[in-house]
């Protein structure tokens, strides 16, 4: 994903973790999922130059495009990013130290 611009979509508490942000070209293809309007183009152009931040795209989302348009894009990157940390943890290596039973 070099390259790739990054917007940062907090999706969760906790700890700071790379899966806790999405790419703008993320948010573009799963939003696209949920409308075609024409008016989609010129928002995702405006936070790609950072001439509005993440939290004023979601108002103008919800206020040209519908609340439901907004909540479905959300809970697909949600679903995407719970894909993401099943598959890293299921890649991951073991832990030496698990056979001691010191692994967290």
């Amino acid at each position: 994903r070099s390259g790739a611009h990054r917007a940062s979509l907090k999706m969760g508490s906790g700890a700071v973790d790379p899966l806790n942000f999405v790419t703008v070209d993320e948010l573009m293809f799963e939003i696209q999922k949920h409308t075609d309007s024409q008016m989609l183009p010129a928002l995702l152009a405006q936070i790609r130059t950072k001439e509005i931040d993440l939290r004023e795209f979601c108002k103008r989302v919800r206020m040209v495009l519908g609340a439901d348009v907004l909540i479905n894009t959300v809970r697909g990157l949600q679903q995407s990013q719970q894909s993401q940390r099943r598959n890293t943890s299921r890649s991951a290596p073991p832990c030496p130290a698990q056979r001691k039973g010191s692994c967290s």
